[in-house]
This record gives C-alpha cells, sequence and structure tokens, in this order.
C-alpha cells in the first residue's frame, strides 16, 4: 500500500464516528408543536314566561366582525396604535360564529317575537332581520394595572320592504369591564360579561321599539 492511499484510507475510529452522527441524525425528534388553549363566551338569559311583544318572526343573520378582531386569536391592546393577536390563546370558533349564537339564544330565550330563526336564503318579504357588526373586541392593557375587556357591536333591526329595506332600528352598544388580570381567562370571562350586559341592553331597547307591526 501506498503513502497516498493510507494517508485518505477511513480509521477505524472515523469510520465509527461517522456512523454514530448518521444515526443520530436518522433518529432527531421534531420538536413538539406549541399547545394552544381555547376559549369561548357564556352568557346567561332564562327562557320568558311573557308573550311576545312584537308580531311574526325575527330573523338573525350572521353578525360580521371588524377585520382586526376577525381572527381566532384573543387580540390585546397595549396603546393607542399597537395591537397583538395572541397566537397560543383563541376562541374555539371565528368570532363572528360566537357572537351570531350567542345573540340568537338570547333573542329566542327572550321571546321578544312569535319566533326567532336564524336569517336564511329565500324570499322573505316583509320579514324582519337583526343585523349586526362588531366593531371592538379585546384586552385593553394600555393601563397594566387595571386590564378591561373591550366589547363593542352595531346592532340594525330592517324589514325587507323593496326595493329596498326600511331601518326599524339602528344602535349600537359597547361595553367595557374590569378584569382581574390578563390572562385569557379573566380575558374570555369579562368579553361573556360585557357581552351579557350588551344583550340585555339590546333587549331591553327592543322591547320597547315599535318594529311596525
Amino acid at each position: 500500500m501506498t503513502a497516498l492511499a493510507h494517508a485518505v484510507r477511513p480509521s477505524g475510529v472515523s469510520a465509527v464516528t461517522l456512523a454514530l452522527v448518521l444515526s443520530l441524525q436518522a433518529c432527531t425528534v421534531n420538536p413538539p408543536s406549541p399547545v394552544k388553549h381555547s376559549y369561548l363566551l357564556e352568557v346567561n338569559r332564562a327562557p320568558s314566561a311573557e308573550a311576545p311583544v312584537h308580531r311574526g318572526t325575527l330573523f338573525v343573520a350572521v353578525f360580521r366582525v371588524a377585520e382586526p378582531f376577525a381572527g381566532k386569536g384573543m387580540v390585546y391592546r397595549f396603546d393607542e396604535y399597537r395591537y397583538e393577536s395572541d397566537f397560543y390563546n383563541e376562541f374555539f370558533v371565528a368570532p363572528r360564529d360566537i357572537v351570531t349564537q350567542r345573540v340568537f339564544q338570547w333573542l329566542q330565550s327572550a321571546r321578544l317575537f312569535d319566533s326567532t330563526r336564524p336569517a336564511a336564503g329565500g324570499d322573505r318579504r316583509g320579514a324582519v332581520q337583526l343585523d349586526g357588526l362588531v366593531t371592538e373586541m379585546y384586552g385593553d392593557l394600555r393601563d397594566a394595572q387595571q386590564p378591561r375587556a373591550v366589547l363593542a357591536v352595531q346592532f340594525y333591526v330592517t324589514r325587507d320592504a323593496r326595493p329596498g329595506n326600511e331601518v326599524l332600528f339602528a344602535q349600537q352598544l359597547s361595553q367595557s369591564v374590569p378584569i382581574q388580570d390578563a390572562s385569557p381567562n379573566s380575558l374570555a370571562a369579562g368579553l361573556s360579561q360585557a357581552l351579557q350586559a350588551i344583550l340585555a341592553e339590546l333587549e331591553k331597547q327592543l322591547r320597547a321599539t315599535p318594529l311596525g307591526e
């Protein structure tokens, strides 16, 4: 064997080292996926025993949510311009679905109309419909010592009076609720409390509003 061949031939130690490195690479485990936590908003309205105050059916449309708050991630506000979405803590479903379902359940229990139904396709000439837009939905941490849950919803009740719609009711309702701390549990509880107060006020105003029967 020449000196050159002897120089380039891998030693036993080098071969073992290379095999060990390749074995470790093959056994490398991917890092675990980040753990996420999911939350819902809860409100409570016992079924009303009172007679309906409005005749006919109220149709509840799917609510819209302003784009900054439309995602599943919980949103926190830190100053006048800085908002952040929490990657690890989110709503179980999209905010529009949570709010729509809670509004529908509340009004169904309140029995303001003879019946309350989800809005769907089809000809509903003369039907009364509730639409809504969530304009704010976040944890307010601008004062770190006094965090708050902020929720604001614009409500519209219209009657299908083609070729256009007749506006029967339009109101923005908002709540800013003190919360214990900035944790997602506290924010979910605060937003639930805010939604409960908003729906109670909506019910009160709809009871007192002539809706063109």
